[in-house]
């Protein structure tokens, strides 16, 4: 049996709005959903396929000396291989955005106050789009919609470059290595 709204809500620890929510906020909420709805069918898509290109294009070089003449022939894509196996700015950079996406969604750096009504600002673990959609977890407050693209931002930033990140790490310290 499904659990309702309100349940999930209770286990989750968000309570009903005790403010009135802001119209010009809750005028966007087609956008919010369809944001979610998007990231619920595309996402774990968006990590396979960045992986399988990581993999093909940042890790194999690093150990494949074929593959990586195959690469480095590739002017496109034999900048990306040195940019992301070299740890260089652009992968710094990305991880940085990432990075502070993800702690000031659940954290707030900005200092605002806590909320547990509406969409869910410092409740660990709650924000994927699953939880948005059955829980109806969408933002009612402009600071609830701040955060809410945030985080949607960082999901879709995180899953085109985690994995480019990750294997650029261990390309560099294989690289490292063979020297």
């Amino acid at each position: 049996m499904a659990m309702s709204k309100e349940q999930r809500r209770k286990i989750y620890g968000i309570r009903e709005p005790k403010d009135p929510a802001d119209p010009a906020v809750t005028a966007r909420r087609h956008l919010h959903e369809s944001m979610v709805r998007w990231e619920l069918k595309w996402l774990n898509s968006i990590h396979f396929v960045t992986f399988v290109i990581a993999i093909a294009i940042v890790l194999a070089p690093a150990i494949s000396k074929f593959w990586r003449a195959i690469i480095e022939a590739t002017p496109l894509i034999s900048r990306v291989f040195s940019e992301f196996s070299g740890l260089r700015f652009w992968p710094i950079f990305l991880l940085s955005i990432s990075l502070f996406s993800y702690f000031y969604s659940m954290s707030r750096i900005d200092g605002k106050s806590f909320s547990e009504h509406g969409y869910p600002i410092n409740l660990a673990h709650i924000g994927s789009a699953r939880e948005v959609i059955e829980a109806e977890l969408y933002p009612r407050t402009k600071l609830e919609e701040r955060v809410f693209w945030i985080d949607r931002f960082s999901g879709v930033l995180t899953a085109l470059t985690v994995w480019h990140i990750m294997f650029g790490a261990i390309a560099f310290f294989i690289m490292k290595g063979m020297k």
